[in-house]
């Protein structure tokens, strides 16, 4: 039964972090999302079908990529500024009246920095709601779990289905249809020899396979005259030579981690759309004339034909109008006929050359994470030691920090927050600093059962305590004026300069730099 318990408490921190991953993933598509539309809105009569669907297809790829490479233009870092912007009025409005002087003695000084709010007389609201809390962050990893799995294996069950029956299918040797083919092979620059299927199993002409594919022609495709059979060849030709069919089984893997989000849905809607406009403009620009009259009502023709009743639904094959229901059909219809009235229209070089500085742009600023490449690393715990611990409690522990009478002095943060947000990155800093100045009071002694790390003294958590900005600190007068020496480098360069006096052998402004662990907070041996 433990381990039972084991393995399900493993499984649950593993769909945890994924769904996690997901979601930071589906934020960051979100902003990227909100680019490609503006540029769709403003740049629609510039943008060819396939440009745009370039650029939906980029906000596909940030849903897969959780974490990316720093960048300058990353939407991110604008994002940020946003936050830091309002983080300042906030905390110009919280701390204005706190400043490097002590204030005025408070007969309950512990109640104003208390970090919890007051207790309520009610308290059975807020358990339920609780509860409520606790079921559904232990259930939701679970089902997102369930639901990736589902789409994943049911794809793969359904496909595999699908392409047993295929096997029993013969190759048409129609003399027609394959001259044809040869035909619009010949138009699409296309020497691979694809067979043709004639089955019932589709209802609309489709191509299938990513390695050995295929050209399924429904019976009552062979009723249609020549040109309108080339036209479909081209336009499943167009979907061949882009490996749309490979594109269809990633997209499978992104609906698995992200079934459960609106954006993946309307960004796949929009990417498949124009996908299908952009192989209509194939079509039409690969046959003399560029007959768009005659393709659109090829496209009518087929749609008002009456689906099939397949036994399963086919979702990894393309076809040219796509597997939907009718009300997605006709919808899809109706503005594919409306762009092609543009399909024919051949860009200049120069023209294509601009807009695909754009979309490098737009890849640029999406798929990038916030900071700059040539920013450097974040400082961690390596070069830390149990030694360097040793050496602040040498000089602050038994001469000035513990003796003497200690004083409460209040320091603002709020300039060094901001800095450190700025040049770090770091979101929660005011914890690091509250390990940082507890160091600076030699608050850290070796564990006596492991001599390799370091733990915090008792009391010293509550000498140090940090409300928003405002900093709080009891300690000897020799310490305070160390503690806001250390504030003043905050404030002129964050935590680099903190690392840099460390390193160069200063123990009066040693620092703790990195966030420890929400357990007992330890000094790992390096």
């Amino acid at each position: 039964m433990n381990g039972f318990t084991s393995l399900l408490n493993c499984a649950w921190e593993w769909s945890a972090e994924a769904l996690l991953l997901s979601i930071s993933a589906a934020g960051s598509a979100a902003l990227l999302a909100a680019l490609v539309a503006a540029i769709n809105v403003c740049g629609r009569r510039w943008l060819s079908a396939r440009q745009m669907g370039l650029l939906w297809g980029l906000v596909l790829l940030r849903l897969l990529v959780p974490f990316a490479p720093p960048g300058f233009f990353s939407l991110q870092n604008l994002l940020i500024s946003v936050q830091s912007e309002a983080g300042k009025s906030v905390d110009e409005v919280r701390t204005a009246d706190v400043g490097y002087a002590e204030p005025q003695p408070n007969p309950t000084p512990s109640n104003d920095y208390a970090a919890s709010p007051a207790p309520i007389n009610n308290a059975e609201p807020g358990d339920q709601f609780s509860l409520l809390e606790d079921w559904l962050s232990l259930a939701l990893p679970f089902v997102w779990v369930l639901g990736a799995a589902t789409t994943l294996l049911g794809t793969a069950v359904v496909h595999w289905r699908f392409c047993q029956h295929l096997k029993r299918m013969p190759v048409s040797n129609d003399a027609r249809l394959c001259r044809l083919w040869t035909s619009a092979r010949r138009l699409a620059r296309v020497r691979r020899s694809l067979p043709i299927v004639l089955t019932d199993s589709v209802d609309q002409p489709a191509v299938t396979g990513v390695f050995r594919p295929k050209l399924l022609l429904p019976e009552h495709a062979t009723e249609l005259s020549d040109d309108q059979l080339r036209m479909i060849m081209l336009h499943e030709l167009a979907h061949f030579r882009r490996w749309h069919v490979a594109g269809n089984w990633a997209l499978v893997v992104v609906r698995a981690f992200h079934w459960w989000n609106p954006l993946y849905w309307f960004a796949a809607a929009r990417f498949q759309s124009l996908r299908e406009q952009a192989c209509d403009a194939f079509a039409v620009q690969r046959m003399e004339g560029c007959p768009t009259r005659s393709y659109g009502e090829l496209l009518l023709t087929l749609a008002g034909h009456r689906q099939a009743r397949a036994s399963w639904r086919i979702v990894l094959p393309v076809s040219i109008l796509g597997f939907f229901s009718a009300f997605f059909r006709k919808h899809a219809v109706r503005n594919r006929i409306a762009a092609l009235r543009t399909a024919g229209i051949k860009r200049s070089r120069l023209h294509t050359a601009a807009i695909g500085g754009l979309i490098a742009l737009a890849a640029a600023c999406g798929l990038t994470d916030a900071g700059t490449p040539e920013a450097p690393a974040k400082p961690g715990w390596d070069w830390l030691s149990i030694d360097a611990v040793r050496d602040w409690n040498d000089w602050h522990g038994s001469s000035e920090a513990e003796s003497g009478e200690t004083v409460v002095r209040y320091y603002d943060l709020g300039k060094a927050l901001r800095r450190i947000a700025e040049d770090e990155q770091i979101s929660d800093a005011s914890r690091m600093l509250k390990w940082q100045v507890i160091a600076l009071l030699g608050g850290y002694e070796p564990d006596r059962s492991n001599p390799s790390v370091a733990n915090v003294k008792r009391g010293y958590e509550e000498r140090v305590v940090i409300d928003g900005a405002a900093l709080k600190v009891d300690a000897p007068v020799v310490v305070q004026a160390e503690v806001e020496r250390n504030i003043r480098a905050w404030e002129q360069g964050g935590l680099a300069i903190a690392v840099g006096m460390a390193l160069a052998g200063h123990p009066p402004h040693r620092s703790v730099l990195e966030e420890l662990p929400h357990t007992a907070p330890t000094l790992s041996r390096a």
